[in-house]
């Protein structure tokens, strides 16, 4: 063999490994046993059982990661648990005969439901771990409704060791007239933060790979076939050893979702310089953008100026070019017609509140963000003393809108700037009250979670 054709076997076995050692992690979906809703203690609402399993398994088949096999049992006593899992590690580790029925307390398995479970990848297994239900008064003893408060845990189970590999909790409550109703409000409030939970844990976090870069875009591996949405975050993830030889793993940029199809997805490069064979790493995310603002309005003709702090939300999840706005602030302005300026509503009559839904359209440019918004709403007067006076009662005074352009700046991960210009005006439909608006401008601060 010449020198030429040794070299060029060299280079291609070369690119052989160098490929192997640097190609990403894809994850695949995983099947998971998912048992029914454990509850210990006879005072728990059986009515409500039904939905919270319902609630969890639907849950997790949405997420679209996972195939599921339902396991109709439950528990009723911690001791079972810990009896169910102790027996089936002695059963996988001395590699017996599973008997053709077992019982765990007041649990019974038949030699079908162990294969099923020993066959998956993950054991699920819910708990009410804690509720709580009152009757809400009022400051004249009237009954408003039913506060309840539900915390619910998830033992998830390596089912080929049966060892727990976390046990996230959720605490959520509902409010309502009505006892039943206060009850789902609190069930379905599982559901996005059972999916968040989930996301975090190690096992579950999608793992896909940069399979073609187009300047400030990227196609990467996987899409519908592993519940991928548009606005779904990845982080692109570098390796790089150390001195001692060990290998460590480096935030270098991320990227958000687009388009998705049925194996692949497209996604905008917000920072870094992805390559191909890219590990790309999910962020989770329950959806939505939390943003703490403040609005100032000049009005050029009356020479007066409005205070606007507030807070709204983005709903993120599922969408990338349009997302709905809600929001509520507290304007601070000359407003009535009896010269209670400024603080002098809020201190001397008050709290106004303004309330508004909206959209914005969204443009990107690594990462900065221009977002053109609109909004509409309405304000709320609630004075603090309400005596006979009709223009003393709490109602809706005004009716307005705001359009801006938000400028957002990037600066990590979890945290962007942002700067808004635009106009906004508020009309009145009462004697008490006036008009009033002006140019906007302002900053806010944005967590994305």
């Amino acid at each position: 063999m010449n020198k030429g054709k040794l070299l060029f076997l060299l280079f291609i076995t070369s690119c052989i490994l160098i490929s192997g050692v640097t190609a990403a992690e894809v994850s695949e979906k995983k099947d998971v046993s998912i048992f029914n809703i454990s509850y210990y203690g006879s005072d728990f609402h059986s009515d409500v059982v039904g939905s919270l399993d319902s609630t969890i398994r639907k849950t997790v088949v949405d997420m679209g990661r996972f195939r599921v096999l339902e396991v109709r049992k439950r528990f009723s006593s911690d001791d079972d648990l810990y009896k169910f899992i102790e027996r089936i590690k002695k059963i996988k580790e001395q590699e017996t005969e599973i008997p053709e029925e077992v019982s765990f307390g007041h649990v019974i398995f038949t030699e079908a439901d162990f294969n099923a479970l020993i066959s998956s990848f993950i054991v699920i297994i819910p708990e009410v771990t804690f509720f709580d239900e009152d009757k809400v008064y009022d400051e004249d003893d009237d009954f408003t409704g039913y506060e309840v408060k539900l915390i619910t845990s998830y033992t998830v189970l390596d089912a080929s060791t049966m060892e727990v590999v976390a046990k996230p909790e959720i605490e959520t409550s509902g409010f309502s007239v009505d006892k039943e109703d206060a009850w789902l409000d609190a069930v379905k409030s599982v559901s996005s933060n059972l999916e968040l939970e989930l996301k975090k844990i190690p096992l579950f976090t999608i793992k896909t790979g940069v399979l073609e870069v187009h300047g400030a875009e990227v196609v990467i591996e996987k899409g519908k076939n592993m519940g991928i949405q548009p606005g779904y975050e990845f982080e692109i993830i570098h390796s790089k050893e150390t001195e001692s030889g060990f290998s460590k793993e480096m935030h270098a940029g991320l990227v958000l979702v687009k388009s998705v199809y049925k194996e692949i997805s497209e996604a905008t490069v917000l920072y870094g310089k992805p390559r191909v064979d890219d590990q790309l790493v999910e962020v989770p995310r329950i959806g939505v953008d939390g943003i703490l603002y403040c609005h100032i309005l000049a009005d050029p003709e009356s020479k007066t100026l409005c205070i606007m702090p507030g807070i709204k939300a983005i709903w993120s999840m599922g969408l990338y070019l349009v997302k709905p706005i809600f929001g509520i602030e507290v304007p601070i302005a000359d407003m009535t017609t009896k010269g209670l300026e400024g603080y002098g509503i809020i201190l001397d009559y008050g709290m106004p509140l303004n309330f508004y839904v909206g959209c914005d359209i969204n443009f990107y440019m690594g990462r900065l963000q221009i977002a053109p918004t609109i909004a509409a709403g309405g304000t709320l007067v609630i004075p603090w003393d309400n005596d006979d006076d009709e223009d003393n009662e709490p109602g809706f005074t005004h009716a307005g809108f705001k359009g801006y352009v938000s400028v957002n700046y990037l600066v990590n991960r979890d945290l962007k700037f942002v700067l808004d210009v635009g106009y906004s005006y508020w009309f009145t439909f009462s004697n008490f009250f006036k008009n009033y608006g002006g140019i906007l401008g302002g900053l806010a601060l944005v967590w994305k979670s």
